[in-house]
């Protein structure tokens, strides 16, 4: 079997690299999964010719087209300062249509991960400076600046013994930290995870804040009201739950096309296969409810029992295990793939083929 070659083509976007050094030649580019000495001599040479300046919006295109444009904000906002110009050359290399090898992958998110931490920190500094100013009342700035720090640690920390009643009396202060604590709140609702932020972190913090804003302010008085028959929970339709979702049809190398979409909703496994990334999936439901759909991502799924891993060249005779194996043959079909574990996503595209599910 000969050697897979190395695909060379003109980049469609010149202008964001460096004009190319005699010694160093043509940008390049793979349209296949690199080996690690492949990835080893394209970062030498975007280490040579990629523009930092401009390197932050080629990260910031590749966050856009996965559905990760609050983080792209982040990157244009705070540039090389929090994110390291390695994953500018990452980005390039999969947005010209290289899949990455496993490990440097998992680098790319450790290190997109580290610089969104950076900057929010950052940002979080010169917040709490800047609130500083606004809560002033008959007590001295640096008191302020004491109490406000107070509550930032208990809800970075989510501390479970925090009373926040009994760190100020001051009616003015409580009512300045209430508006600033709500404004956060509305913040974190429409803010888009990163690589390790769950749903289920976000509203963990957002229950917390709002847990601290009602210790403020004190529960409100009750009204007698007589009580309401319990009304029954409407049933959603299927077809309405996924009616956002929108796959790829068809995948003709492969020879592979989709199922419906509303045959998850209820199913204990769901399978599908990345065509971008060359990724299989497993998703198995978390209970006896079984998955369900929201928006373009699917929900309820064990991320313990669950798996996704690269193909890789065998892809072809994964897949047809996969849609024309057993059950038995199915469960056995991860132990087969020599890659890694890769992260689990619910999330659906148009780069996904739903290859099938099981109740």
């Amino acid at each position: 079997m000969s050697k897979a070659t190395t695909v060379v083509r003109k980049s469609k976007a010149l202008s964001l690299i460096r004009p190319e050094h005699p010694s160093w030649g043509m940008e390049p580019t793979f349209d296949r999964l690199m080996t690690k000495n492949e990835f080893a001599d394209a970062m030498t040479w975007y280490s040579s010719n990629l523009d930092h300046k401009r390197g932050r919006e080629i990260l910031a295109q590749y966050l856009t087209n996965t559905e990760m444009p609050g983080v792209a904000k982040l990157v244009l906002n705070g540039g090389e300062d929090y994110f390291t110009p390695v994953l500018f050359a990452m980005a390039r290399l999969m947005l010209n249509g290289a899949t990455l090898p496993d490990v440097s992958f998992d680098r790319f998110k450790a290190y997109l991960n580290e610089g969104v931490a950076k900057y929010e920190a950052a940002i979080k500094v010169k917040r709490l400076e800047k609130d500083a100013a606004k809560y002033r009342s008959t007590r001295l700035n640096e008191k302020n600046v004491e109490i406000l720090s107070i509550f930032e640690d208990a809800i970075e920390n989510h501390d479970p013994k925090f009373d926040p009643s009994s760190v100020t009396d001051d009616k003015d202060l409580i009512a300045k930290i209430v508006e600033h604590y709500s404004k956060e709140v509305a913040a974190a609702r429409k803010l888009t995870p990163t690589f390790d932020l769950t749903e289920q972190n976000k509203l963990d913090h957002i229950t917390y804040i709002e847990g601290v804003i009602k210790g403020l302010t004190g529960d409100k008085p009750q009204v007698s009201r007589k009580p309401r028959k319990a009304r029954a929970k409407k049933v959603v339709p299927a077809a309405k739950k996924v009616a956002k979702v929108q796959v790829r049809v068809e995948y003709l190398p492969l020879n592979i096309k989709s199922v419906p979409a509303e045959q998850i909703i209820g199913k204990q496994v769901l399978w599908f296969y990345d065509v971008k990334y060359g990724k299989l999936t497993k998703l198995v439901a978390n209970d006896e409810a079984g998955l369900d759909v929201k928006g373009t991502t699917v929900l309820n799924y064990s991320e313990k029992t669950s798996v996704c891993k690269r193909a890789g060249r065998k892809a072809a005779d994964i897949l047809q295990v996969v849609l024309t194996g057993g059950k038995i043959a199915r469960r056995k079909i991860f132990d087969d793939i020599n890659t890694e574990n890769t992260t689990v996503s619910g999330r659906l595209s148009e780069n996904i083929v739903l290859l099938l599910t099981e109740k």
